[in-house]
C-alpha cells in the first residue's frame, strides 16, 4: 500500500515539474522573445553636412535585428599601431547609428538586448577604413578653341590649374537645365588637368565645369570662363556679367592687450549615462516587499480543490541583488480559501528591466495547508510580472500552480492580481 501511495505521489508531482519547466523555458529559452544575432551592414552610405561653410561627413551603419529586441549596444573602436582605442560605446533603440569619423581604420560590433534587457548573440567584429576626403581647389583656367581644317570650331580644350585633384576625380560639364555630362580627361595630375569639351550639341546658356573628388567634395571652375568660350564658338550674343571683385577689407585696428584670464577650473567629468528611469529613485541592493492579491482558484485534478473566486493571499519578501543582475531571496506567503488556509515559504527571484519600471519574477517553494483541521504538505511554483506605478507602489499579476500531497493528490492553477509596497 505504501508503495502505491509513493508511486501516486511521485506521479502527481509531474504537473508541478512540468509547470516549473514551462516557466523557466518561457523566460529563458523561448525562441523569438529574446534578441537574436544581428547582421551588421557597413553600407557605403554617408552624407555631407555643412556647418559654418565647413563640410562634415556623417557615416551611417545599419543592421538587422528582430521585433523583440529592446535596444542595441554599439561598440566602435579605432585601430592604431596594433592597438585598439575605444571610440564610441552607446545604446540606441533604432537599428542604425550615424557617426562622424575622421580618416583611419576602425572596427564595430553590435550587441542586441531583449525585452528583459538581457544581451543576445554578439555580432562579429567588422573592420572598415575611413579614407580622408580632400577639397579640390581651382587656381587658374585657360581655354583654347579647337577647329577643323576648314576653320570650323569643334570644341575647346581647357587647362585647369589647382590643388588636390585626386586620381579618381571626376569632371562634369554642368548644363543650364541642371543636368551634367561627364567629360573625357586628356591629361591630369594632382595639380593640373587638361580636358576637351565638345560643343557641337550644346545649346545657348550658362555652363560650368565641376571637379568632384571621391567622397563627394567638389569645386566649380566658374561659369564665366566656360560660358564665354562656348558662346564664342556658337556666335551667341548673350551678356555674361563678370563677378564683381570683393572689396579689400579695411585693416582692423590692433586690439588692446587683454588681461590674462584667470585659469578656469577643470571641468567635472560627465556622469555615466543613467539606464534606469529618472521618474523614480534607483532600486536599492535589498528590497522589502509587502503585498496582497485576489486569487481565483481553478482545480486541475483531485478532490481537495473546487472552483472559487473568494480567495486571497498575502506576501512578504526580502530580496537581495546579486552580480548576475537579478534579485534573490525568501518569500513568505499566506493563503485563504474557504476551508483551506496555508502558510508557506518560497525562493523568489526577480529580474528588473533597465528602466527599473517593470520586472519579471519566478518562485518555487513549499507550504503546509490546513484543510478541515487536517494538515497536508504542498509544493507551489509560479511566475509574476510587476509594474512600478509609484515610488513605493507596485501593481503585480501572475499565475501559481499548487500541488497538495495526499492519498489522492490535488492540484490547481491560480492566476492572481494585487498591489504591493516595496521599500
Amino acid at each position: 500500500m505504501a508503495t502505491k501511495q509513493n508511486a501516486g505521489a511521485a506521479f502527481s508531482i509531474l504537473p508541478l515539474c512540468a509547470f516549473f519547466a514551462f516557466a523557466v523555458n518561457f523566460l529563458i529559452a523561448t525562441p523569438g522573445i529574446f534578441a537574436q544575432e544581428v547582421n551588421v551592414s557597413l553600407l557605403p552610405g554617408y552624407y555631407i553636412s555643412t556647418e559654418s561653410g565647413v563640410p562634415r561627413f556623417i557615416q551611417r551603419f545599419v543592421w538587422r535585428g528582430d521585433e523583440y529586441t529592446h535596444r542595441y549596444e554599439v561598440i566602435l573602436e579605432r585601430l592604431e599601431n596594433d592597438r585598439t582605442i575605444p571610440h564610441i560605446r552607446e545604446f540606441t533603440s533604432s537599428p542604425f547609428i550615424e557617426v562622424s569619423l575622421s580618416h583611419g581604420i576602425y572596427r564595430v560590433r553590435i550587441i542586441p538586448y531583449d525585452i528583459f534587457d538581457m544581451p543576445g548573440t554578439v555580432s562579429e567584429w567588422r573592420i572598415f577604413e575611413v579614407i580622408q576626403a580632400r577639397q579640390p581647389q581651382v587656381i587658374e583656367a585657360q581655354t583654347e578653341i579647337i577647329t577643323d581644317d576648314d576653320g570650323n570650331p569643334l570644341g575647346f580644350i581647357i587647362d585647369i590649374y589647382g590643388t588636390n585633384f585626386e586620381d579618381d576625380a571626376e569632371f562634369f560639364l554642368y548644363h543650364p537645365d541642371n543636368t551634367q555630362t561627364k567629360l573625357n580627361v586628356i591629361e591630369s595630375d594632382e595639380n593640373y588637368v587638361k580636358i576637351f569639351v565638345d560643343t557641337d550639341n550644346l545649346d545657348s546658356g550658362l555652363y560650368d565645369i565641376i571637379i568632384k573628388n571621391p567622397g563627394g567634395l567638389e569645386v566649380k571652375v566658374g561659369e564665366t570662363v566656360i560660358s564665354k568660350v562656348i558662346q564664342q564658338i556658337r556666335g551667341d550674343n548673350i551678356e555674361i556679367s563678370e563677378p564683381e571683385p570683393e572689396p579689400e577689407p579695411e585693416p582692423e585696428p590692433e586690439p588692446e592687450p587683454e588681461p590674462e584670464p584667470e585659469p578656469e577650473p577643470e571641468p567635472e567629468p560627465e556622469p555615466e549615462p543613467v539606464l534606469y528611469s529618472t521618474k523614480y529613485p534607483p532600486l536599492k541592493k535589498v528590497l522589502f516587499k509587502f503585498g496582497g492579491s485576489w486569487v481565483p482558484l481553478f482545480p486541475l485534478y483531485g478532490d481537495m480543490f473546487e472552483f472559487s473566486l473568494e480567495n486571497f493571499n498575502a506576501r512578504f519578501s526580502a530580496l537581495a541583488y546579486i552580480p548576475v543582475d537579478i534579485y534573490v531571496g525568501p518569500e513568505v506567503m499566506l493563503y485563504w480559501h474557504k476551508d483551506i488556509f496555508f502558510a508557506g515559504v518560497n525562493l523568489s527571484t526577480e529580474k528588473w528591466l533597465s528602466n527599473e519600471l517593470f520586472s519579471v519574477g519566478l518562485r518555487v517553494g513549499a507550504a503546509i495547508p490546513v484543510i478541515n483541521s487536517d494538515f497536508f504538505y504542498m509544493m507551489n511554483t509560479g511566475v509574476s510580472f510587476s509594474w512600478r506605478v509609484m515610488k513605493y507602489v507596485l501593481i503585480e499579476t501572475g499565475v501559481n500552480y499548487l500541488h497538495i500531497f495526499g492519498d489522492v493528490s490535488s492540484g490547481s492553477m491560480n492566476p492572481w492580481i494585487g498591489v504591493s509596497l516595496q521599500f
